[in-house]
Parts: C-alpha cells; sequence; structure tokens
C-alpha cells in the first residue's frame, strides 16, 4: 500500500516504537489474538506496537505467531503513517506536539486528539476527536504567556530542565525571564506542549486503573521530555 510518510513522521516514529517494545504473546490480551478476543483464534501476539487483529486488517491476510514475530520497523513505518500520523494531521501540527499528539493517539485512540483539542482551549462542544481546520485554527491562536500561567509542576519542571533554570517546579520570574528568550514560535510550542502534558496525564488518571497508571504517566512524562527537546533543536 503507498502511504504519504515524511521525513517529520520518520523523525518521531523511533520514540513511539521505543516505548512500544518489541514481541510479546500475552493471552489476556485480547489484541494478541488473532479473533480480537481472548481465547478466539490464534494467541499471534503483538509486535512493536502492532496487534494481531490490526496487522491482519492492515495486510489483508491471515497472520500467524511466526508472522507477528517478524515484524520490522521499516514493515510497520507505513502501517503507523497511515494510521495514526496522517490522521492527526501531524505534518501540520507544531513540532514536538506533533509528536506528543501521535504517541497519546497510538496509545489510546482519538484522545490523542481530543487532549490536543482541549489544550488548545476549544468549547467542549467542538472536542470531537478529529483534527480539522478547525482545531488547526485553534491551535495557532494559542497565546503562550496564557498557556503558562496553567502548567502542573511536572510540566513545568520539565521546561525548566531544557532551559537550564532551577527545577522548582514554580513557573516563577526566573523561569519566564528564560522563556522571553525564546522566540516566538517557540514559547507556542513550549507551551502547547507543556498544556497538552497536563491534559492527558489528566486523561490517564481518570481512568481510574491503578495497575496501569504509574506506566502511563511515565510514558506522558517521556513524551512531553522527547517534545520539548524536538522544540529546542528547532
Amino acid at each position: 500500500m503507498e502511504v504519504d510518510m515524511s521525513s517529520v513522521f520518520q523523525t518521531v516514529l523511533p520514540f513511539t516504537l521505543a516505548q512500544e517494545g518489541g514481541y510479546s504473546a500475552v493471552s489476556d490480551d485480547s489484541g494478541n489474538w488473532t479473533g480480537g478476543v481472548c481465547g478466539k483464534g490464534e494467541l499471534a501476539g503483538t509486535n512493536l506496537g502492532v496487534s494481531a487483529p490490526a496487522w491482519a486488517e492492515w495486510t489483508e491476510q491471515p497472520v500467524t505467531a511466526a508472522i507477528m514475530q517478524a515484524l520490522t520497523v521499516d514493515a510497520v513505518t507505513p502501517f503507523y503513517a497511515a494510521r495514526y500520523w496522517n490522521p492527526v494531521q501531524g505534518d501540520q501540527l507544531p513540532t514536538g506536539v506533533n509528536l506528543s499528539v501521535f504517541d497519546m493517539q497510538v496509545n489510546a485512540g482519538a484522545n490523542g486528539a481530543r487532549c490536543l483539542q482541549r489544550a488548545a482551549g476549544m468549547p467542549a462542544a467542538d472536542v470531537d476527536g478529529w483534527i480539522g481546520p478547525q482545531t488547526l485554527d485553534a491551535i495557532a491562536d494559542v497565546a503562550a504567556t496564557v498557556l503558562a500561567r496553567t502548567w502542573s509542576a511536572t510540566a513545568a519542571k520539565a521546561v525548566q530542565a531544557v532551559l537550564g533554570v532551577t527545577m522548582d517546579g514554580i513557573v516563577g520570574p526566573v523561569t519566564r525571564e528564560a522563556l522571553a528568550v525564546l522566540s516566538t514560535w517557540q514559547g507556542q510550542e513550549v507551551a502547547l506542549c507543556c498544556t497538552l502534558y497536563d491534559q492527558q496525564a489528566s486523561y490517564y488518571r481518570g481512568l481510574r486503573k491503578p495497575e496501569f497508571l504509574t506506566g502511563w504517566l511515565n510514558r506522558c512524562a517521556a513524551r512531553l521530555d522527547a517534545a520539548l527537546k524536538m522544540v529546542m533543536m528547532g
């Protein structure tokens, strides 16, 4: 299948693949069964974040454990571009924000897009999980100085780490002065990445699944760190 894959996407994808990991075949995970339900079909497993049912649908071919074990980065790259990057308009999103939304979309479906819409201040009625012209316009109108007032301590510390100032988790005069040195577009990208992190963390906490929460929040924090480094690299 011919899929558009930009150089930006191929820069972002390694982060997500590292988070997803390699092959696993867990019997109590429905995504590891070819039938999409635990105990239905063959226990073919998951590899590089791609489930057996998803790969069967993508290739339009039956899958086996051997096929799943043999998946390569080159093989799954078009899959991720078509299923996750292109639908969230990754190439049109600001630097860093694109990584954050894409990885969240892989991990939590359309909630990746919804978190972005909330971070951009869109009305609740417009938070639909679909990134189109309205969402892109809302992102373009985001003001960094407004967003910075609401960052959590975790987000603030992540920003302070890349700015090289004391990591106290408080967006005070020293942090604001360091932010002011950034270009306008960098400041907006930093602000949106941080506000987006807070929306994502809130979503995970709302799932009320304590057995998974630590892992989700760790990935969320790593996502923010990677996004901010992208912004600072320009």
